[in-house]
């Protein structure tokens, strides 16, 4: 299984590579790291070995969608004919290569997108790129950003489309948060499990976090504990192949890893 790990930073380079060494050790050593361009400074000498980029000036506390299309392209120049293209962000940390073996099956299964917290969403709506398209989305669905599988037939036909570039195109003049027609937190996150589904991909999730009950609602969150927030327990990542979050190099959970990754 060939997979490419975009992994998004904006700063914090202790977590950041502390991720990096995750993801070498149980992933792929093929990472793309896209590198916030107010963070550049902080990641411009790195020394993990990574391919770099330098996405665009953001510095805004949520909808970095731009740099999300800009990794996403890139990976499709660099890296084509990949099984699997991992889109991470920095607070991630991968635990085993358990998750494989379910990338493996989602891939017999005809599945272009794969996350956690999958919903089908009739509030949202993508006009922008429904008039890019020219066509209309019969349904938008919802995966959570942090980390997001998307398999090559998705990569595929976005780069058929020149979608990415056209994206960015259209984009241009954005900044902040704004996205014409949306008020979600990032419009990725409807954007790319919409746009699986609209070319003819399955979309699926790995657990799902349930907000109003507080509490793990659906799937196997033992071994895919990722939400939005809080940060997750030590107790909730013992078990897990990724997780999501863990912002603190100190976190217990990111400890047990270490020594888990030096003994294996």
């Amino acid at each position: 299984m060939k997979l490419v790990c975009i992994l998004n930073t904006h700063g914090n380079p202790e977590t950041t590579h502390d991720t990096i060494d995750s993801i070498k050790h149980y992933m792929t050593n093929d990472i793309l790291m896209l590198v916030e361009g107010s963070a550049w400074s902080m990641f411009n000498t790195d020394d993990a070995n990574v391919a770099l980029l330098k996405g665009f000036n953001h510095s805004y506390y949520k909808a970095p969608y731009r740099n999300v299309a800009l990794g996403l392209l890139a990976a499709t120049q660099h890296y084509p004919s990949f099984d699997w293209y991992c889109y991470m962000e920095y607070d991630c940390l991968v635990g085993s290569k358990n998750f494989k073996t379910d990338l493996a099956v989602a891939d017999k299964n005809n599945v272009w997108c794969l996350g956690n917290d999958l919903r089908s969403n009739q509030k949202e709506k993508l006009p922008l790129v429904e008039a890019m398209l020219q066509q209309k989305f019969d349904e938008v669905f919802y995966i959570l950003g942090a980390c997001i599988f998307l398999n090559k037939r998705f990569m595929k036909r976005a780069t058929e489309l020149n979608f990415f570039e056209r994206f960015l195109y259209f984009t241009n003049d954005f900044s902040n948060d704004f996205f014409p027609g949306y008020n979600g937190w990032d419009v990725t996150e409807h954007l790319l499990p919409t746009l699986a589904k609209h070319w003819g991909g399955e979309v699926q999730q790995f657990a799902k976090w349930s907000k109003p009950l507080d509490c793990w609602a659906e799937g196997d969150y033992e071994k895919y504990p990722m939400r939005w927030r809080p940060d997750l327990t030590e107790q909730e990542c013992k078990k897990a192949t990724i997780m999501h979050p863990i912002k603190d190099l100190g976190h217990p959970a990111r400890a047990l890893q270490r020594l888990r990754r030096q003994h294996s």
